[in-house]
């Protein structure tokens, strides 16, 4: 599904990430489902401008590092001890398990709110969470 509208922000929703654009150029990707990272992240995060300000995610052979990849795919909201697991150190699992609410532009702002389980190490529940999001662009921009 892709999201276009004369606030600038468009979005596609694909299966284990959401694409982010504004005024048709590549902003961010949201990754929710990743076979090798242990949480949601924003991948390849640019400025309005094209700067990108994270690491190339995956890797670029040859022009990134490649050194411990899955600890640094982008920008990712972890914590360092729930309940003895860190999440920082990839201790334990941030599972997406929905979006709570659907991406949407409106009023010049993309939102949306996921829900995730934090899992400890051995796999057991030890709570829900939800993050809400939201993208604008900044009023000096």
């Amino acid at each position: 599904m892709q999201v276009v509208n004369t606030d600038g922000f468009a979005f596609i929703q694909q299966q284990d990430s959401l694409r982010i654009f504004y005024e048709g150029n590549p902003l961010a990707e949201y990754v929710f489902r990743d076979n090798t990272i242990l949480r949601p992240y924003f991948a390849n995060l640019k400025t309005l401008s094209g700067l990108q300000v994270t690491r190339n995610y995956p890797p670029v052979a040859g022009k990134d590092a490649t050194d411990h990849a899955t600890m640094h795919p982008g920008l990712w909201l972890a914590f360092g001890d729930v309940n003895g697991s860190d999440f920082w150190r990839n201790g334990g699992t941030i599972k997406h398990l929905r979006f709570k609410t659907q991406p949407e532009v409106n009023e010049g702002r993309l939102t949306f709110s996921t829900e995730s389980e934090l899992l400890s190490p051995d796999n057991d529940l030890i709570c829900t969470v939800v993050n809400r999001f939201v993208l604008r662009r900044g009023e000096n921009e």
